[in-house]
């Protein structure tokens, strides 16, 4: 019985050694197909991107479609974030995410198995972009860490989509009459620097401008985001270029200053009513009251206006102030005129 489960342990792992030997020799047949394939496979994907600039005469200086109709540009934005905005500088910034569409046929390519190529900053200075820039700019750049934040799709019909993060600051007029229950429309403005609209014609995607959830300001609320197209700009000797338009429609919070102006200075214009029930002849009293409630309302009124520009018109701020001015002052006339008639 022994010698018998023996010879069976023995034929069992016979059969054992013998699966791994197979099974050990299948996989490393398997690695070693796979090898010249994959090598095949990159060697194929090179050849094109080669032959796209190379075989093609491919000149990075003309544009797609060159002598032809224009070349139509889509673009879209998602804005990641959006903010500050300075009434002092009247720009406003927002970090955003740049995307352009264009076709360029000489791109086209045909590999089994790849639709397209999605490629890194260093492939796009091998060909043609067009020269988008702000309007309306002021201080705009490319995020550079850790590597330029911008790429190229291309497709295998040649359709290209162009991707970037950017801080774009640019310029909005500010209009500062109803401040600080005030509404602003800020403009951004997309065109071609140095191609007119019969070389480019700028367009919205169907995306347009999306705004990231949750993104939010210390001092405005965005209402809305409209974006018009097929607008011209002219420039120099009346020359035509495409444009499309974003406007940013903010409204302003009037937490901070219900807060620190509003309600201060209308209890300030309340205490000032509590001479009224001192005697006239307490005259240190009373006009010490008085004047500390006519600074008071010049220190917190005028204080809250050092951020906006200093523009000659008056805004709803001041003449709130200027109102609660006049109570105060009318208390010390109301004083001066009773201690006088007194006499």
């Amino acid at each position: 019985f022994t010698a018998v489960m023996l010879h069976g342990s023995a034929e069992f792992s016979c059969s054992c050694v013998t699966i791994i030997r197979v099974l050990v020799l299948f996989a490393t047949c398997s690695v070693t197909s796979g090898v010249p394939y994959q090598r095949e496979f990159t060697t194929n994907v090179t050849g094109t991107l080669n032959s796209l600039l190379l075989n093609n005469n491919y000149d990075k200086r003309i544009r797609p479609d060159f002598g032809g109709p224009p070349l139509l540009v889509e673009v879209n934005m998602h804005i990641k974030s959006l903010g500050p905005v300075s009434e002092n500088d009247e720009t406003y910034t927002m970090d955003v995410y740049f995307r352009q569409a264009w076709h360029d046929r000489r791109l086209s390519f045909s590999v089994p198995g790849v639709e397209e190529f999605s490629m890194s900053w260093l492939f796009l200075d091998k060909i043609w972009k067009p020269d988008t820039y702000f309007l309306n700019g002021k201080r705009s750049y490319l995020h550079k860490i850790t590597s330029p934040n911008k790429f190229v799709r291309i497709k295998q019909d040649g359709n290209l989509t162009y991707s970037m993060r950017l801080t774009v600051s640019a310029r909005c007029k500010m209009h500062l009459r109803k401040f600080p229950l005030d509404s602003q429309k800020c403009p951004l403005y997309i065109g071609s620097y140095g191609y007119t609209s019969h070389d480019l014609v700028y367009s919205w995607t169907s995306k347009g401008v999306t705004l990231e959830p949750g993104v939010e300001m210390a001092q405005y609320d965005v209402v809305n985001i409209t974006i018009k197209g097929d607008l011209f700009a002219y420039r120099g000797k009346g020359d035509e270029y495409s444009i499309v338009e974003a406007n940013f429609h903010m409204r302003r919070s009037t937490g901070y200053y219900l807060l620190q102006i509003y309600v201060p200075c209308s209890l300030i214009v309340c205490c000032s009513w509590i001479s009224f029930w001192i005697t006239p002849s307490d005259v240190a009293g009373r006009t010490s009251l008085a004047v500390t409630t006519v600074l008071s309302i010049t220190t917190l009124g005028f204080g809250g206006r050092a951020q906006l520009p200093k523009v000659s018109h008056a805004t709803a701020l001041d003449w709130f102030v200027i109102i609660c001015f006049a109570f105060a002052f009318a208390v010390m006339i109301e004083f001066a005129v009773i201690n006088f008639t007194d006499k």
